[in-house]
């Protein structure tokens, strides 16, 4: 073993040249060198995907689509990208190629990506953006669980990963501002985001597949029982999906600012949601880390539950439409969203990942990952109708009450 105050790598002996024991290889200020490069990974998928996503409520609304119908747009992509997290965290438990099947999920997604522009109807790109999301349905646990084994600190792991993530989102969502500014068409901004998808390909050559120890897998042995889930993680799924069902589709947030608010300095409607998109994305990336840091000091339910309750708090805010029109409070509202993803989505994994059996991680991952999945469908159609039916602020109101009881259930029931 060889060490410095910055590097360190070690190598078990049933470790070949492209693969690691679990929680060996090289580490760089305390994080997997893996941990890294999906990191990266992430962050050019997310300059693509960020270049469509806040623009893609006004091409869905220039479809004739309603409140609803944006949030089904939303919901059922969430439904895609999670219903395949168990089935594709199961097959890499079973195959031990957790590599193999993220590569795929970003190829997936990359290709997909191209047919959006040329949607023609809102049913037609709800059915290409559920494609899409399938993509990222079967990367996404076995990404995770390659993340989790490939050593050092969970929390500070996953919170560096979604950093990278949504500094990716940021310079996205920035890139998709300016090009708006320079008088692109929202097809175009469309395309060019689709074509930076394939350049996350490149960086996955170098990650390295982990080894995990003897007895915690089955392949090339003789197959064992799946782990059940322990009863911390069944209630944490629980309360987790009950927060899901009030975790409306970001399109609505950005729906909100394109039918609602005020923008200032003589721009424009779009350009103005999607600065407050922009605005979303900077905080978020800010704050992932160091929620992720905070998460290995004070405890992951304690992170969680603040970011529930931030979460509250921001949909509070925007049903006071009077206020929330207005450009400052819209700025400071988006802020508050930013701050409750940040808490909330790595340190959820990281949690999961925690309260899962070693030798089913990636299943139980997928678990988690299904559950939010119909959830957040659940959600996106629920806060859409009550849109469409009572009013917007009768739909931040029921996010409102149903993330605060989450909070409350979770410090009560979980671990």
């Amino acid at each position: 073993m060889e060490t410095n105050k910055f590097f360190t790598c070690q190598r078990a002996p049933w470790a070949g040249g492209d693969h690691l024991a679990e929680g060996q290889g090289k580490f760089v200020m305390g994080v997997s060198l893996n941990v890294i490069l999906l990191g990266l990974v992430s962050f050019i998928t997310d300059v693509s995907s960020e270049m469509i996503h806040p623009v893609l409520p006004k091409f869905v609304e220039t479809l004739w689509a309603s409140a609803l119908a944006v949030g089904l747009v939303g919901g059922v992509g969430d439904l895609a990208q999670n219903i395949l997290k168990a089935p594709a965290g199961y097959i890499s438990d079973r195959i031990g190629r957790r590599k193999a099947l993220t590569a795929a999920g970003y190829a997936i997604s990359a290709v997909s990506k191209m047919a959006m522009p040329f949607s023609a109807s809102w049913p037609q790109i709800m059915a290409i953006r559920a494609i899409e999301r399938t993509g990222k349905g079967v990367r996404t646990a076995p990404r995770d669980a390659l993340i989790a084994e490939s050593g050092g600190k969970r929390g500070k792991a996953f919170g560096l990963h979604r950093a990278l993530d949504t500094s990716g989102a940021v310079i996205g969502s920035v890139a998709a501002l300016l090009l708006l500014l320079y008088g692109w068409s929202i097809r175009d901004i469309m395309i060019l985001g689709a074509l930076v998808a394939f350049l996350a390909l490149v960086p996955l050559v170098p990650v390295k597949e982990v080894l995990r120890p003897k007895g915690t897998g089955t392949r090339g042995r003789e197959e064992k029982p799946r782990p059940g889930l322990p009863r911390d993680l069944k209630a944490f799924v629980l309360v987790a999906s009950l927060f899901g069902l009030a975790n409306m589709t970001y399109m609505l947030f950005v729906l909100y600012a394109l039918r609602f608010v005020s923008p200032p300095l003589g721009l424009d409607r779009l350009t103005f949601a999607v600065l407050l998109y922009v605005l979303f994305n900077v905080v978020y990336a800010l704050l992932s880390l160091p929620g992720g840091i905070l998460s290995d000091l004070i405890g992951r339910k304690k992170v969680i539950a603040l970011g529930y309750v931030v979460f509250a708090l921001t949909c509070l805010g925007f049903t006071a439409k009077s206020v929330a029109s207005l450009a400052p409070a819209a700025m400071a509202f988006f802020c508050l969203y930013g701050a409750s993803k940040a808490l909330i989505d790595g340190t959820q994994r990281a949690y999961a990942s925690d309260l899962a059996p070693a030798g089913g991680r990636g299943y139980a991952l997928g678990i988690f990952h299904t559950s939010i999945g119909f959830a957040s469908l659940a959600s996106g159609a629920i806060a859409g109708l009550i849109w469409d039916l009572v009013g917007v602020t009768w739909a931040f109101l029921y996010a409102a009450v149903l993330s605060a009881i989450s909070a409350v259930l979770l410090m009560a029931l979980c671990k």
